[in-house]
């Protein structure tokens, strides 16, 4: 069973990523779920995912604020949006995967099948470091 931890500001697309990961993901358990920077880098390092669902434009912050806020752990994100132009750029770049609201099956099978595959075998978090790099920010 893989970990998952849930961080959104829109309670109706973590209650969205919930649900559809319950009925088509039964290797993906959310373990957690957080609506902001703060408190999704709280639930990280509580729960240890392997995997974080990750919003990029939340109050009080970014998913890049969160990714290096917590760069110390040891997981796979898929990075949730609805700003496709403004991010879709420099995260296509890094490899790394990216699903736009609102979420389909579709795009989350592949998004899932894809940091699934990356779980099973060795972490590498280099595309970790070319995200950030990319989007300005340093790596902790």
């Amino acid at each position: 069973m893989i970990r998952a931890v849930i961080i959104d500001d829109e309670r109706n697309s973590r209650d969205i990523i919930s649900l559809m990961l319950n009925k088509y993901c039964p290797e993906i358990e959310a373990v957690a779920s957080a609506a902001n920077c703060k408190e999704g880098i709280e639930q990280i390092r509580k729960h240890k995912p392997q995997l974080v669902f990750l919003d990029l434009e939340m109050p009080d912050g970014t998913g890049f604020d969160v990714l290096a806020g917590a760069y110390d752990a040891s997981f796979e994100a898929i990075f949730v949006t609805a700003f496709e132009k403004r991010f879709l750029h420099t995260i296509r770049l890094s490899e790394v995967e990216l699903i736009l609201k609102p979420i389909d099956k579709e795009s989350l099978l592949q998004a899932v099948n894809a940091v699934t595959a990356r779980i099973l075998r060795p972490r590498r978090h280099e595309r970790y470091d070319v995200l950030l790099s990319n989007f300005g920010k340093p790596a902790a």
